[in-house]
């Protein structure tokens, strides 16, 4: 029995000398937090300024994908869309992965994606299905051209 109460006792002063290192913990590390929070919104709304009104392209880095849209695709693009890769884990190109994390990008349904940033908002339509389609399984390069096209003009 007293060697029960000793160890509640024993844990109750060990709980109280830690209060003071956890009140620490928080008082230094919150405010940090803070602060980096602040500083990723600022740099989000700045890329977002910067880009308004833009136009984007951004497909995946598989080997043949890659070549196909960086051969074929986009010299066939107008001259001011904005291209980006994803390879699975990060962004690369036009558009950073901190934005693109912010964005939720890649919970999209799948790549290439199209999309546009107008008034700090974005759209976003995914355009696996017709890449599928028409490069996959018909070996048609211009139907997913025009429905790349219709998607952007859609947008």
């Amino acid at each position: 029995m007293k060697s029960k109460l000793f160890q509640n006792i024993i844990l109750a002063l060990i709980a109280l000398m830690a209060i003071p290192f956890v009140l620490m913990a928080l008082i230094i590390f919150v405010p940090i937090e803070m602060i980096r929070s602040t500083k990723r919104k600022r740099r989000i709304r700045k890329w977002v300024t910067r880009n308004d009104y833009n136009y984007f392209l951004i497909y995946t880095t598989g080997k043949w994908k890659r070549n196909f849209f960086e051969q074929r695709i986009i010299p066939a693009l107008s001259p001011g869309l904005k291209t980006g890769i994803y390879d699975g884990m990060d962004f690369k190109g036009f558009i950073t992965s901190e934005v693109a994390g912010h964005f939720h990008l890649n919970d999209q349904q799948g790549f290439p994606i199209v999309g546009k940033i107008e008034n700090g908002k974005l759209t976003v339509r995914s355009l696996k299905a017709e890449f599928s389609q028409y490069v996959g399984l018909e070996k048609n390069v211009e139907r997913f051209e025009d429905a790349l096209q219709e998607a952007i003009d859609n947008l």
